[in-house]
């Protein structure tokens, strides 16, 4: 394996090469197949990473998400291992073959983002390296390797924060004695120093409602779904990322609907979102789901984005709808009122029909709202059974 020893590579908007391991040592080219798919509207895909590192962990076929867990933290590529005895009965090497990153392309809220790249087309290696031992592989190139007992894999699978745990734990590298990479303390918490970050770009927003919409939008997750983890609570508060700065604004301008209009706000938002949580050094797969959660908060494509949506809808509702009815007009405002009505369920809608009689002119974020512009805006609001006529 000498010349391709190395730990993790720094991301790249395109990597030169690309790696995809396999036990089979024979293959001259890879062909899309029914069993590799991530996303049915995706369709069959060659998988690759730019991360040889990474790519050593994919040597063992048998392995699967129900006794291995792959990932990274601070782009530090880790396994767990429920057995080493079932691990090393099925570890009988492999290959590591190398591509040329063309053809290939990566999704951010797709599988490992940008460490996993895809190709729907064949894709013929241009090298190939063999491999003795995945293990050992593994620990030469920097992966932290754990064998665990089951309820610490458990444990670990569905910790929020894995480093917490993983740094409890005695990794391979450590009993070898080789390449071992701790997963210290970090000097502040990097979750607070995220949301500290992301408040103050909410509170110097170009929108004066941003901060407060955003908490409001928080604050609903948490009562709709009290068990929310922290992925849901960093979505909340940034799901609107984009409208926060002119040069990230989506613009409406050029979009044939309002559907494809915001699903780009949504995608936009959700790429500046990933590059944050990045660069305070966050998990991999927090990321990732934070970033899945923004990109699919507007029409709910899980029961999590589905909350996210109707809490934003609620917070609306609750605090925007004067300052949107000032910025937009009456007719985008009626537009607006039926969009974000729909968003909700029928046990959701008494709890917004509560704050149209609870507008409260004296709120100073209120107060440049004349007094004509009020009275438009409660004569929308009262109008006869226009909650019948969103719903229709």
């Amino acid at each position: 394996m000498e010349g391709e020893q190395h730990f993790s590579p720094e991301k790249k908007e395109r990597p030169r090469f690309l790696y995809h391991a396999s036990a089979n040592k024979g293959i001259e080219s890879f062909e899309p197949r029914a069993e590799n798919v991530r996303d049915p509207e995706e369709g069959p895909v060659v998988f690759a990473t730019p991360d040889f590192a990474l790519a050593t962990t994919f040597l063992v076929s048998e392995a699967n998400d129900r006794w291995t867990q792959i990932g990274k933290i601070n782009d530090i590529p880790y396994m767990v291992i429920v057995s080493k005895e079932t691990f090393l009965e099925h570890d009988k090497g492999g290959s590591i073959y190398k591509f040329s990153s063309d053809g290939f392309t990566s999704h951010p809220d797709k599988g490992m983002g940008d460490d996993e790249w895809v190709s729907k087309d064949s894709a013929t290696p241009i090298e190939k390296i063999d491999i003795e031992s995945a293990l050992e592989a593994m620990i030469e190139n920097g992966v932290q390797v754990f064998f665990v007992e089951k309820n610490t894999f458990s444990k670990i699978k569905d910790s929020a924060d894995k480093s917490s745990v993983l740094k409890t734990l005695e990794s391979e590298n450590q009993r070898q004695g080789k390449n071992v990479v701790e997963f210290k303390e970090p000097k502040e918490n990097t979750a607070e120093a995220f949301k500290s970050e992301l408040l103050e770009i909410l509170r110097t927003s170009r929108l004066p409602q941003s901060l407060k919409h955003a908490e409001g939008v928080l604050k609903w997750v948490k009562q709709l779904k009290p068990d929310s983890d922290l992925a849901m609570e960093l979505a909340s508060l940034g799901h609107d990322l984009d409208t926060c700065k002119e040069e990230w604004r989506v613009k409406k301008e050029g979009f044939s609907s309002e559907k494809s209009f915001k699903q780009a706000h949504a995608q936009k938002s959700a790429e500046l979102l990933g590059e944050l949580l990045n660069k305070h050094g966050l998990e991999t797969e927090l990321v990732q789901r934070v970033v899945q959660l923004v990109t699919n908060h507007e029409y709910g494509k899980d029961e999590d984005s589905t909350t996210i949506m109707q809490a934003e809808a609620i917070s609306f509702f609750e605090y925007n709808l004067p300052i949107y009815f000032l910025q937009k007009g009456e007719a985008r405002t009626r537009d607006k009122i039926k969009t974000m009505w729909s968003k909700l369920s029928k046990e959701q809608q008494p709890t917004v029909q509560q704050f149209f009689t609870n507008y409260d002119k004296t709120l100073s974020d209120y107060s440049h709202i004349s007094e004509e512009d009020w009275s438009k805006l409660i004569e929308i609001i009262n109008e006869e059974n226009w909650q019948d006529k969103c719903c229709a």
